[in-house]
């Protein structure tokens, strides 16, 4: 490998969601026909190990195709604004998606 082209701008953070979230998420009563997923414009949360709320947000742009069968989770990614570059690759972060489900500390992936 010559090099690595990492984005700054957006940044973009990489989690799983456990398949009972994601089937909440996708709403048990719309039948299982959820807007967000067609149109991955979820809204989410984002703070830092040293920030105590969650005031970054940003949106899910990805969603896998499957359901990781040996750990029951669906990976994610959600996109985040970066102007001024104080997120570096590598971060750890926490991440809370709109309705309050809170996902584990993960770092960031540009």
């Amino acid at each position: 490998m010559l090099t690595t082209l990492v984005t700054v701008n957006p940044m973009y953070a990489y989690f799983d969601v456990d398949e009972r979230t994601y089937l909440e998420l996708v709403g048990a009563s719309s039948g299982g026909q959820s807007t967000w997923t067609a149109d991955l414009h979820y809204p989410v949360l984002m703070r830092l190990a040293n920030e105590d709320q969650f005031t970054r947000t940003g949106s899910i742009n990805f969603l896998d195709n499957r359901v990781n069968a040996n750990t029951g989770t669906i990976r994610m990614r959600a996109t985040f604004d970066n102007p001024v570059g104080i997120l570096k690759a590598g971060l750890f972060v926490r991440i809370r998606l709109a309705d309050r489900h809170a996902v584990p500390r993960l770092p960031y992936s540009g």
